[in-house]
């Protein structure tokens, strides 16, 4: 709801002596923001020490100007980080929250982002839920010309996905043979279809040349998912804000929005109130030095 709306429900339900005007609901929830901004903090430092993280994008606007917004999450906290300019859609912002020491596995699409050699020595996992939608949508072409392959590399990925299932039930001999079959058998696949006569199959391959080297990450650590699902559903919301809202009027409101709304679904993952989680962000600043 826009503030307008909101400021109107609010004047009808309560029958207010002094009006709640829109303005007034925009001041306040800037300077709700700026109250977040430790609690923020504190959350950019436990994603930075997590074991995994999940990352997606979405377009935005700050006014009339493009932007980007990012969301890194994990089972325990999400961060959502707007920016415009320069490098709002590189790899600085996955440095900016993550920091170039992150430790953990990046769980991500193939983004050519998450791909700079600032990033090159860390763990990455893509995700299978793209590249198997990318096979399934090839053009009528593609599965004239290339059947095999792309038949070849879907059951692959499915059966990668269908042993880190079953991990629970392998002694670790038995598991770790399995993933080396798995192994071999992709490597096989990109061998002996490199000349593939689609050009659709032929990019695909190239990117999973690319990114060989982080397509079975999952099937070692046991807290890596083989796809992006968690980040997509967290940014979700955003889109839907996109849609009906029109993002961001300003940088203020831009940097209020990515706080308060990362608090808020972090509260939520961790089965708190989101409004005791804005209360509590009040009364902190309320407390006596």
């Amino acid at each position: 709801m826009s503030y307008e709306k909101v400021a109107d429900a609010l004047n009808n339900m309560l029958r207010l002596k002094h009006p709640i005007t829109r303005a007034a609901l925009c001041q306040n929830v800037l300077r709700l923001g700026q109250l977040a901004a430790e609690k923020y903090q504190s959350l950019i430092a436990q994603l930075q020490a997590a074991s995994v993280v999940h990352a997606d994008e979405t377009g935005w606007r700050i006014g009339s100007k493009s932007a980007w917004l990012w969301v890194f999450t994990n089972a325990r906290a999400t961060i959502y980080l707007i920016r415009e300019g320069k490098g709002a859609r590189g790899h600085e912002a996955v440095l900016e929250i993550l920091g170039r020491k992150f430790a953990g596995t990046l769980v991500s699409d193939c983004f050519v982002a998450y791909d700079h050699h600032a990033l090159a020595a860390w763990a990455k996992q893509k995700c299978f839920s793209h590249l198997l939608k990318d096979l399934s949508q090839m053009s009528d072409a593609a599965w004239a010309l290339s059947s095999e392959f792309i038949d070849a590399t879907s059951r692959c990925l499915r059966a990668a996905m269908a042993l880190k299932a079953k991990r629970a039930t392998l002694n670790k001999a038995g598991h770790d043979a399995q993933c080396a079959k798995l192994e071999e058998r992709l490597d096989k696949i990109l061998e002996s279809h490199a000349d593939t006569g689609s050009e659709d199959a032929a990019r695909f391959l190239a990117r999973l040349v690319k990114h060989r080297a982080h397509l079975f990450t999952f099937l070692y650590a046991d807290e890596v998912d083989a796809t992006n699902n968690l980040a997509e559903r967290q940014v979700r919301p955003a889109v839907i804000v996109r849609k009906t809202q029109g993002c961001n009027k300003s940088a203020d409101g831009a940097e209020a929005h990515a706080r308060l709304a990362s608090l808020l679904a972090t509260a939520r993952q961790r089965g708190q109130s989101t409004l005791d989680c804005l209360i509590e962000i009040v009364y902190r600043r309320l407390e006596p030095a």
